[in-house]
């Protein structure tokens, strides 16, 4: 299931479905650390334009997992 989540936001993100892409690695990131979710979930965060440097996002996210 983790690895189906981890595609399907991959495909949102390509599509700039940012928000499903978010919601769906927050679902894999619940369930424990995912580097994958992880970076699918900044760089989706950082084309919703909510923060505006990468690296912090990075690090916002690890410590939220």
């Amino acid at each position: 299931m983790k690895r189906k989540d981890i595609e399907r936001a991959m495909e949102a993100l390509l599509n700039e479905d940012l928000q499903t892409a978010i919601k769906l690695a927050n679902k894999v990131l619940k369930s424990g650390f995912n580097v994958d979710a992880a970076l699918i979930k900044a760089e989706a965060l950082t084309k919703l334009s909510k923060y505006s440097e990468s690296d912090k996002i990075v690090e916002r996210v690890l410590a939220e997992s």
